[in-house]
Parts: structure tokens; sequence; C-alpha cells
């Protein structure tokens, strides 16, 4: 029973996804799918309630004539209110921007149709890029999504400046499997040493990606540490500096643990980098006016990213990396290694379920070979058993 009236609905997994979805009738009689973000079945049907309790709500009547401004100001006041962090926020209010820009015949959200929603998806899908090429059906079902969300979760349920979500029957492309990319051992080793020739043996660089391989951690994680978090040659991660807003503390390799120690500054663990990265530039006889003398940890984070750029430019022979590999290069060294992918999850920091679709490369080929190599005796024809004693 759902606002005094019964509704029916049911659950189902789709293909290569953990996740119930609930699949039930809108008020309207329309066909609605949603995701409870559940893989155990108890749960699903918890979560399912409180989605059916909430598509079937009373509708609430949005404050009048909302603009795009006065929408943004009462998102970022309502997700802060909430503990959104800072790029969470910012990721709702680009993708409010990006509406707007498109729907510029409209005043504010609630005038956004379902009709407007399917064409800004169609006129997207078929606009090429800046790079001249049309945007990935990978980049368009992301951003369908992050409206839905954006419009339910934002606009009508929590700041109720809209009466319905326009996006809900947008239908996603369909999208193939993105296999996972890891860098691999020989192609690390080159990088480093291509860091130490480029920066004339200045050691920071190095050392940071180091870390960042041994520890697994996000990039952001890593380029926000104090120098008090590095302790008793631990990597002391606070809570409110993860994504997944839990503590952890990671081990190094004695000898990464000292050679960090001595180049950590007095308030944060790479407060050296300015300095060093000036002296660098430096010496290969490039100007420095440029180079601010303060550290941020947003500057590192894209400086860093800016380095994994270079590196593919100077050899285009090689295949591509970014940093996120080495997070992903950390996930299958422990599948490989046979650890449990959960462990491996509470170590190094993420979802279990996240972990196998999205950061362990697997050589799915040698998994189906040894798999059914196991069960060929028992899956294979049993001979047939003999008759028993006549009259038995």
């Amino acid at each position: 029973m759902s606002h005094g009236r019964l509704v029916g609905y049911s659950l189902k997994k789709r293909a290569n996804d953990p996740c119930y979805y609930v699949y039930f009738r809108s008020p309207d009689g329309r066909r609605t799918e949603r995701d409870t973000q559940q893989t155990a079945a108890l749960r699903a049907h918890s979560a399912a309630h409180s989605i059916i309790d909430a598509g079937h709500a009373p509708a609430a009547t949005p404050s009048a004539a909302v603009t795009w401004d006065e929408a943004e100001a009462r998102l970022r006041d309502k997700a802060a209110a909430n503990g959104l962090r800072g790029p969470t926020v910012d990721y709702y209010v680009k993708l409010l921007r990006r509406a707007r820009a498109f729907h510029t015949v409209t005043a504010g959200p609630a005038d956004v149709s379902p009709g407007m929603a399917e064409a800004w998806k169609k006129a997207f899908s078929s606009t090429p890029t800046r790079r001249k090429k049309l945007p990935s059906p990978h980049t368009v079902f992301s951003l369908v999504r992050g409206f839905s969300s954006l419009w339910q979760a934002w606009l009508v349920d929590e700041l109720a400046v809209c009466v319905g979500n326009p996006w809900a029957d947008v239908t996603p492309p369909m999208t193939d499997r993105i296999e996972v990319r890891v860098i691999d051992d020989e192609t690390f080793t080159h990088l480093l040493g291509w860091l130490d020739a480029r920066f004339s043996g200045w050691v920071l660089p190095r050392v940071f990606l180091e870390v960042k391989a041994v520890t697994g951690c996000r990039l952001m994680d890593l380029c926000g540490l104090g120098a008090d978090q590095l302790r008793d040659g631990r990597l002391h991660f606070r809570a409110d500096q993860t994504k997944g807003r839990r503590a952890r503390s990671v081990p190094l390799p004695p000898d990464l643990a000292a050679r960090l120690a001595a180049l950590k500054g007095p308030r944060f663990l790479w407060e050296a980098y300015p300095s060093g990265l000036r002296e660098a530039v430096k010496r290969m006889g490039c100007p420095t006016h440029r180079i601010k003398p303060d550290f941020a940890p947003r500057r590192l984070y894209q400086w860093v990213e800016t380095l994994f750029l270079e590196y593919g430019a100077a050899h285009p022979d090689r295949p591509k990396v970014h940093s996120h590999q080495l997070r992903k290069r950390a996930f299958t060294a422990a599948w490989e290694g046979g650890i449990d992918p959960r462990r491996a999850a509470i170590a190094i920091g993420c979802n279990p379920d996240t972990v196998m679709r999205h950061y362990v490369k697997l050589d799915e080929q040698q998994v189906t070979d040894d798999v059914m190599i196991k069960l060929a005796d028992r899956l294979g024809a049993k001979p047939a058993k003999p008759p028993g004693p006549a009259g038995g």
C-alpha cells in the first residue's frame, strides 16, 4: 500500500549489473523503472517500497516562477546543509547550467518539458564536440542519468521547484562495456624513468607516483594530505578527505616512507612541490614567472594530470595512460594475487561491486577456460547405471 493505493511491482536484475531494479506503474499508468542500488533482495524490497512511496506521493506545489539563478542558489544552500562536498555540489551546478544554456527560451527549470529533455538528447548526440567527434554513448548516458538525478532528487524532492522530472522517460543510449585498462609494470617503470630525466633528478614526482601506486588511493585524496598524516611509516587518511567518507591508515614500504618523510613540508605533505618545480624548470632553461610560490592541493592535482598528458605526447607509440590507472593497477594486482575483492575494497577504499565492474582488468577468456575446464567432469554426460537384478 502506497498513500492508500495498492501498487504491484517486481524486482529484476539486468545482465552484468549486480543491483536490483524495481518495475511498477506510476500514478498516471506509465511503466516505471528505478534502480534500487541494492544487491541483496531483502534490502532491495525495502528500497523499492521507498521508491514507490516517493513516486506515488501527492504532487508538491512548487514555488512560483523560480528562475534558474534562484534554483542554483537554493541548490547550493540545500546541498551544503545536507553535507554534500564541494565537488558534488559543483557537479550538479554544472548540470543545471548546461540545461539552462540549451533551454534558452525557459525562465527556470520548471519550464523544461519531457519533449525538451528528449530534444536535448537528440541534439547533443548529433553535435560534434570541440575535437570534431560526436559524443560517445557513454557520455550521453552519463549526462542523461545526471539530469534525471538532478531533477528528481533535488528540484522535485528536496527543493520542490518542479512538479515532475522531465528526464524520467528519456531513454539513455545503449553502451558497450568499457575495457578496464591499467598501467603495466614495464610502462610504470618507463614513466618513472622519463620523470627522472625530464626533471633532472627532482625526486618529488617519482615519490608521488610511487606512493599513489602503492596505496591505490584517489589522486585528490593524496594531494591534500597534511604533513602530520605521515606517522610511523603510515599514511593516515581522514574520513573527510576520502570519497567514501571513511578513514584509512595505509602502511608504506620502509624505503618509500623514509624518502617521503625527507621531503614533506611543515604543513602539507607535498608542500615542497612549488619550489622544487621552480628549480627544475629553471634547470631546463624555461621561464618560471608563472609558477605560483604557495602550495595548493588543487594545483598539484592538475599538474600531475598534465604529467600524464606530456608523457603521452612524448611517447605516441606507447599506450595512453592516466593517473587513475594506478588505482586500477592496485585492484588488479590484488585480484591476480588471489585476494578476495571484498577485502581489497576495504584495504584500498572502494565499494566491492564497483571493484569488479570498473577496477579489475580481467583476462575473461582465461577465466572462462579455467572455470569450464574445472566444471567439465561435473557438467559432462554421465555413464548410464547398469540395470538392477531381474525382479529387484
